[in-house]
């Protein structure tokens, strides 16, 4: 209980606080420090007569108009954070939580729905099957965004959205910011599936995902590189092809004519973007390698390396793929036809995205390994 005298007190020392509030206030007032909206709570103050602008928070602007020796004027302090760092961010949080919500999903709309999803026996099989679904969501997703935003970048300075002689590394779109955020929030589930389950890609994978996750953080962050990032992940138009191989696999059907479509229409597509999009990637970035040098020391690192290495696994992929190609468009109607593009291969050599050797699958029925995404 608090008596009558303690409770006139504390009016009486709230009443000076606020008298010495209003005072400071009316004080900034015949500074020329002019609050919008009339009244002291009323937002951010607007100055006038070219003095700097009134910090954010009202602990600042009253710790602002402390006496300083030596000076006539009051010094602004800021105590608010810049939003920069957040708004950057933001779109990569929450496609994490939406990529989650997108996985579970999966897991039970597929247990619902297949009767193959059904018949597999293992955590790690169904989780195999659970992260295709959300790469081919994540495929058709990015390769969409990374066309529109791309052409943003590249037209943009006709349009107005960039200043006239801005380098085309260090443009950047809120549509840009949000699909490099939406691919980082898939990789950040994706790797913890990959090291939950084993079978998943093991230290390649992780090794793939912690360098894309590098890339696009430095990018995003930054707004740097967003259209070289962006045109690596048009190497994404493949996935739906290697993740049909699977399912097609999973169902059965390795004996239909889908499959031998689907086949040939991956190694055609994955010369196309992988190889060939790969060349044209290198020779735009030496045209423009001035404006490569405008970029940080460890995005232009990322840059000038890590393409060089997926496009030496690209290369070997497609050799093999194309290889396996001819040897089954050469069986003619014999029965190398009646199956799709298989990898020739040896056992112990690393089958490329989505696929196994043919010594693989006699000794196991089981699905198709999870595929390698270098994008």
């Amino acid at each position: 209980f608090i008596s009558s005298s303690e409770s006139r007190r504390g009016e009486d020392v709230l009443s000076a606080v606020l008298g010495r509030r209003e005072r400071a206030w009316r004080g900034a007032g015949r500074a020329g420090w002019l609050p919008e909206g009339g009244g002291t709570h009323g937002g951010r103050a607007r100055h006038v007569c070219s003095r700097p602008e009134r910090p954010s928070s009202n602990l600042g602007f009253l710790l602002s108009r402390a006496p300083l020796r030596g000076r006539s004027r009051p010094l602004p302090l800021t105590l608010s954070l810049s939003p920069t760092l957040h708004t950057r961010t933001h779109p990569a949080l929450t496609s994490t939580l939406a990529w989650a919500v997108a996985y579970v999903g999966t897991a039970a709309a597929s247990h619902r729905l297949s009767p193959a999803y059904r018949a597999l026996s293992t955590p790690a099989a169904r989780a195999g099957w659970d992260s295709r679904v959300t790469s081919t969501l994540h495929a058709l997703a990015i390769v969409a965004l990374a066309c529109i935003g791309g052409s943003q970048l590249l037209t943009g300075h006709e349009t107005g959205l960039f200043a006239a002689g801005t380098a085309l590394t260090l443009r950047a779109t809120p549509l840009t910011r949000a699909a490099l955020g939406m691919s980082a929030g898939y990789f950040l589930v994706d790797l913890a599936l990959v090291l939950r389950h084993a079978g998943l890609g093991g230290p390649p994978m992780v090794a793939h995902h912690v360098s894309a996750l590098a890339a696009l953080a430095i990018g995003g962050t930054r707004d740097e590189g967003h259209l070289y990032t962006l045109a690596l992940m048009l190497a994404e138009a493949t996935t739906p092809l290697v993740n049909a191989r699977y399912f097609l696999d999973a169902a059965g059907l390795r004996s239909h004519w889908a499959y031998l479509a689907n086949g040939l229409a991956l190694t055609a597509s994955w010369g196309l973007v992988r190889v060939l999009g790969f060349a044209a990637f290198f020779v735009h970035l030496a045209r423009h390698w001035a404006d490569v040098q405008a970029l940080s020391p460890a995005c232009r690192l990322l840059l000038t390396t890590v393409p060089v290495l997926f496009s030496g696994l690209n290369l070997y992929w497609f050799g093999l793929l194309l290889k396996g190609a001819v040897k089954v468009l050469r069986g003619g109607s014999g029965k190398g036809s009646a199956v799709a593009v298989e990898v020739a291969a040896p056992a112990d050599t690393p089958a490329p995205p989505s696929t196994t050797t043919t010594a693989t699958r006699r000794r196991s029925p089981s699905p198709l390994p999870r595929r390698v995404s270098f994008s």
